[in-house]
Order: structure tokens, then sequence, then C-alpha cells
């Protein structure tokens, strides 16, 4: 059974190997965002629209061809019959714009549709508002795609994410962060610990709290999953004990406050910890080379967070991390800028890239102990 993916560009080996820890899937082509894959059955898609917490869709591919006529031909009706007897609505998504208005995409495949539906013995409901279905038209390249919407939403927002300032991160980007850091391959051990000393309202800690504890994000609003309309056996929960420590600290009480209520509100706040802490204290918090991974968000030049302060905080976490931090272990910063680079006398550079948060360019760096 054929798959289509997206999720943040520059990540998708960070989401494919979060997908495979899900599933078991074969990946075919990775690219832009974008990754297509195999699946066995309809129920291990679920569970990736389920768990994963770093892509934005997932399509279940029913149809492709070179037009729209052949889009439709090319449907497999009868393997599709209990879903697209249901209420249904269409949707077009395209990875470059096109000359053509989406309406007018929808009605020329529509006309082809409602007839071969009928040749078919389907009858057709369209509901623009109480569709329980949602079919999109996906063009890639120079082919068609037509596929199933198995989360019926943007998978990267989240219902915890209430109190957030302005610069938050992304959640997808943050769970993803994650998983180039590595952190699936940490020892699960109280000794183990996961810090982000400027938390913010928290997307980091709240986003590896959800991760190691396997719980869905999703977790509350299953119904509106657009999965849950015909797969009827029960996604099963995951359990798992985590014993790694997950640490948010910020300087600002504002934030915390704010990172303290989303953490509530995604029920992991008994699994995490979040603290007023400025990064100059952090060698009174931690013994002589115990934290793991230092994986944050540092804080950009604003009215709120002048030159000096930044440029004070930049060279603190480097100086810090040189003692809390195990011989072992990394930091990984994701910023706009690489303004952080001038502050890093004591550490060497082990990999950067570029990814997408949205429109906006971000680069990941990576850092380990010279």
């Amino acid at each position: 059974m054929k798959a289509l993916i997206i999720c943040n560009k520059g990540f998708e080996d960070e989401s494919i190997t979060e997908i495979q820890n899900i599933a078991k899937c074969n990946i075919t082509k990775k690219k832009n965002g974008i990754i297509e894959l195999e699946v066995e059955n309809r129920l291990d898609l679920a569970k990736i629209t389920y768990f994963s917490q770093s892509i934005y869709k997932v399509f279940e591919i029913i149809s492709t061809g070179k037009n729209l006529e052949e889009l439709s031909k090319n449907t497999d009706y009868k393997n599709n019959e209990n879903i697209l007897s249901q209420p249904i609505k269409v949707f077009v998504k395209f990875e470059e714009e096109e000359e053509i208005e989406p309406i007018q995409i929808i009605k020329e495949f529509m006309n082809h549709f409602e007839q071969d539906l009928i040749k078919n013995n389907i009858k057709l409901e369209v509901s623009m508002n109480k569709y329980k279905i949602p079919l999109y038209i996906i063009k890639e390249e120079n082919e068609y795609l037509f596929g199933i919407d198995y989360s019926n939403k943007d998978l990267s927002k989240r219902d915890y994410r209430i109190f957030c300032h302005k610069n938050a991160l992304n959640a997808t980007v943050g769970t993803a962060l994650l998983y180039f850091a590595g952190f699936d391959k940490l020892k699960n051990s109280e000794k183990t610990i996961i810090l982000d000393p400027f938390c913010g309202s928290g997307t980091i800690p709240i986003e590896a709290g959800l991760k190691l504890n396997k719980i869905s994000p999703h977790k509350f609003d299953f119904e509106k999953l657009g999965f849950s309309n015909f797969i009827t056996e029960k996604i099963p929960e995951k359990t798992t004990e985590n014993k790694i420590k997950i640490i948010g600290y910020d300087h600002m009480l504002p934030s915390i406050k704010s990172a303290q209520k989303n953490a509530k509100i995604a029920n992991i706040h008994k699994e995490i910890s979040l603290s007023k802490v400025a990064v100059d204290w952090l060698d009174t918090k931690f013994d002589e080379k115990t934290v793991d991974l230092i994986l944050t968000n540092p804080p950009i030049y604003s009215n709120r967070n002048p030159d000096k302060l930044i440029e004070k905080a930049f060279k603190e976490v480097f100086y810090q991390a040189e003692f809390i931090l195990k011989k072992t272990g990394k930091i990984i910063i994701i910023a706009p800028n690489k303004e952080i680079l001038n502050y890093t006398e004591k550490f060497k550079l082990e990999y950067e890239k570029e990814v997408m948060q949205g429109k906006q360019k971000l680069f990941v760096l990576q850092f380990s102990k010279k």
C-alpha cells in the first residue's frame, strides 16, 4: 500500500527514523519535505498518523496519473468502496504554485470522478462541511496523486500550545530536532539528562516527554483524525517506563509559567521538570559531567533581549556546558542564524544543516567538546 507523508524540509531523515520506529515500512522516495513509502496495511498507516510528532500530513495513495482524467480512471474503486461511498470533500495540494486555480482543478477532476463512481456503482455524496472523508489531489513534479487524508488536520498543531511566545519552535521541528540529536539512542536511566536551558514556552521538553513516554499528541482529539471514520481497529496505546530526566530552564518567569501551563494541558507535567533558572546558574544545578544532551533554541535579538544580553547568554551556555556536559555529550542549537558560532571557543562544530520551518530557514548546529 502506497503512502505519502509531508514533513519539514531538511528533516526528512529524522521523520523517517520516527516513522520506522512506529510501523514497518519501506521508504521509496524522500525529497523537499515529502516522503513516499509503502506500508503493509491501513492500520500501520493509522499508527504513523496517530503517534508521529514530526510530520504534517499523511495520505494513502489510491491513484496516480499524468492528467486528471487518468487520475480518476486509475482510482482503485473496488478496494475503496466503503470509503468513497461516505460523504467526501476534495482538496488540492501542490508543491509549487500552478497557473490554474485549485477550484478549477477540482471541478475538472470531479467531472471524471463522478462518472467513474457511477460506473463502479458507488453513490457520490459531496459535503462541504459535514464530510467524513477528506480526499486530496496532489501534484508532485509531472505526476498527479490522489489520496485519502488520514490526518484531516495539520498534525503539527498541538492542543497544549495555548501559551506560546512568538519565536516558539513548531512542535514538529522540536521533535525532529530530538531525532537529529539521537535522543532515542540514549540509555533509559535516571542518570541520563536532557536539558533545554532556553526552553521558552516548553516545546522541546514537552515533545521529548510525549515521545519518551509514548504518548500521542492527538490522544484527546482522536475523533478529528481522518482515519477514524473508516478504520475500526483500535490503535493500541504503547506504554513505557521512561527514566530519562527531561529538564527545561528559562530566565524569564512568564516563559516558565507558560511552559508549565502547556505541560499540564499536555498531561506531561509530572514527567518533565520546568523551572526558572538563568543560564549562568547551571553549574549550581548539575554536578560536573552529568548532562548527556543540551538541546535548545536560544533567544534572538529583540527589545526584550538586547545585543549585550544575547551575547552574554551565548557565551554563558558554552561556559557552563564545559562543566556540566559529559565528555561524550552534545550541544544541539537550532536558530535563524549562525551568530552563536562566535562564542564556541572550547567546542567544535561537528555538523550543521539547514532546515525549514514553514517558509523560515533555520540552522541546526551540533557541537562537542574539543
